[in-house]
């Protein structure tokens, strides 16, 4: 069950960056034809785009994020306005995920040890799509694995979806009730054994809180960082 949801998962990805261009076109900040992979670009001139964001979309034009709060890994509030001073680095996904998630921190770990003493300007993120199953002391012990200062956040499932539709991110969470029937009962009983379908591009916010770029799953470290470094001396 578990390798099919894993297949099912990596065939999401390919088609990823078509479902998120229709979403951005129509919900959150539009950004439309800027996210169709790094050979299209909004700004005025191709080379202008290649240079600013390497391997990713330019955001054209930026597009402030409005303020949201959602609680993070320690249990406290934590607003999108207290991030406001350095640059974030944000995606959604969730600490069951079998791939796409724990790959993207990965390269978030290699982004940030490339960076160097500029690593002080930026602030990683990761929004939970699973919010029944990622309660802050999940996000917490996840992140271990990857980096302590990465940002988790989570809240309820409505709270989040409003965060992820300002990004034209989308998510889909599975069925997951079933008959107690070894029992002999017929009451739903709630299954924590499933995967959820969710688009995983990385964002890129500057300090005042405005999206600049956006980079696909899959995008090199190397060249997030020279958006990176294209961002944060802007």
């Amino acid at each position: 069950m578990q390798s099919g949801a894993i297949k099912q998962g990596k065939w999401l990805n390919y088609v990823v960056i078509g479902v998120l261009i229709v979403a951005l076109f129509f919900v959150g900040v539009k950004i439309g034809g800027a996210v169709s992979g790094a050979a299209t670009t909004t700004t005025n001139t191709q080379n202008e785009a290649a240079n600013l964001a390497p391997g990713g979309a330019l955001v054209n034009p930026p597009t402030a994020i409005s303020n949201f709060t959602l609680t993070d890994q320690n249990g406290q509030p934590l607003s999108m306005t207290a991030l406001h001073g350095k640059a974030v680095v944000l995606f959604f996904g969730y600490t069951h995920c079998p791939d796409v998630c724990p790959s993207t921190l990965a390269d978030y770990t290699r982004v940030k040890k490339l960076l160097g003493t500029d690593a002080d300007k930026v602030t990683f993120v990761l929004v939970s799509v699973d919010a029944e199953r990622d309660t802050p002391a999940v996000m917490k012990d996840y992140l271990k694995n990857f980096d302590t200062s990465f940002v988790g956040l989570t809240s309820d499932d409505a709270t989040l979806r409003k965060v992820a539709t300002q990004f034209g991110a989308t998510y889909a969470i599975p069925e997951h009730n079933h008959g107690d029937e070894h029992s002999g009962h017929t009451e739903s009983v709630q299954s924590d054994n499933y995967f959820v379908e969710h688009t995983s591009p990385s964002f890129l916010i500057d300090a005042n809180g405005t999206l600049r770029m956006v980079y696909f799953n899959g995008a090199a470290p190397e060249d997030m960082v020279k958006g990176i470094h294209n961002l944060i001396t802007m």
